[in-house]
């Protein structure tokens, strides 16, 4: 399942998805909609309006995953993301949550996983 607010990216999703049964395209807010059929193993996330209560539509033992990170050694030295990063304050913050930050082979993109534990 995937879940999209903007109506054009919905359109498109259901064209590119529209012989594959096993994926479902949804119009709205991603929380809202995740919510009404939580718990999940995984959950990629890409944004959305509520990010630290994502964690309670995973199982124990799910998985949350959201790329297009950064790694910090390649932020400006002026970014405000060295010190306030959301992301990263999320994943290694939550006590719900034991995270891990996979820095890519191309060295300029990381992506986040955290395990919910609890």
């Amino acid at each position: 399942m995937t879940v999209e607010l903007d109506e054009t990216r919905v359109a498109a999703a259901r064209r590119v998805f529209a012989e594959e049964p096993r994926v479902e395209v949804v119009h709205g807010d991603s929380f809202d909609e995740l919510a009404q059929r939580a718990p999940f193993d995984l959950l990629f996330a890409d944004g959305g309006s509520q990010p630290a209560a994502i964690v309670d539509l995973l199982r124990i033992g799910g998985r949350l995953v959201n790329d297009d990170v950064t790694p910090v050694n390649l932020l400006p030295a002026d970014s405000p993301y060295r010190e306030h990063d959301p992301k990263r304050e999320l994943f290694f913050g939550d006590p719900r949550l034991v995270a891990a930050e996979a820095v890519l082979p191309d060295l300029h993109n990381s992506l986040l996983v955290g395990t919910r534990v609890r």
